[in-house]
């Protein structure tokens, strides 16, 4: 049995069985993990203000058949993005790229110090994310008709599309790059 304690950006939560939930993690020392919280639907759990979308927390995890968050402690809950329509579709924008496109179990500095730079001054920029990720736009084409300078990525499909052949996927696979 392991114990780790690090910081993480709350990626992700759903919901498992009457009172559980499992949580997707970014975390400073281990990247991308999935955790799971016990009882911490329950009202009167000591978890469920800390372990919302968008929130930066101390997490304590002891690993041993699964990774299991024992004690959480919000450290920013990011309230001007919250409060602000147009951020915090942002915001979850780039969680969404961060969660499916980083490496799991794999700890990268540049990267978190990225997301706690951007979430911190409230503005948003996904091209370093995609650089990191290895997804360079400045030389990136249109994947149907190969046009120059693409406005969207699909993280489900990897590759970058301009406006007007985005029209052919699902607006929800599809994040703006402007």
């Amino acid at each position: 049995m392991q114990e780790h304690v690090t910081e993480a950006m709350v990626l992700e939560t759903m919901p498992r069985g009457e009172y559980d939930r499992e949580a997707v993690l970014y975390t400073k020392k281990l990247g991308i993990i999935e955790v799971f919280t016990i009882s911490s639907r329950k009202p009167t759990s000591k978890f469920s203000p800390h372990l919302d979308i968008l929130n930066l927390v101390t997490v304590r995890l002891i690993e041993k058949n699964r990774i299991t968050v024992t004690d959480a402690l919000t450290i920013d809950r990011f309230d001007l993005i919250r409060h602000n329509p147009a951020l915090r579709l942002r915001a979850l924008e780039l969680l969404y790229l961060v969660r499916s496109l980083a490496p799991r179990f794999i700890e990268e500095s540049e990267v978190w110090n990225e997301l706690i730079s951007q979430f911190s001054k409230g503005v948003f920029n996904l091209h370093p994310f995609l650089h990191f990720f290895g997804y360079e736009r400045t030389h990136a084409h249109c994947a149907v008709c190969d046009a120059l300078d693409p406005n969207l990525f699909s993280v489900y499909d990897h590759a970058f599309f301009c406006s007007r052949c985005s029209s052919q996927f699902p607006r929800n696979e599809l994040i703006y790059l402007v």
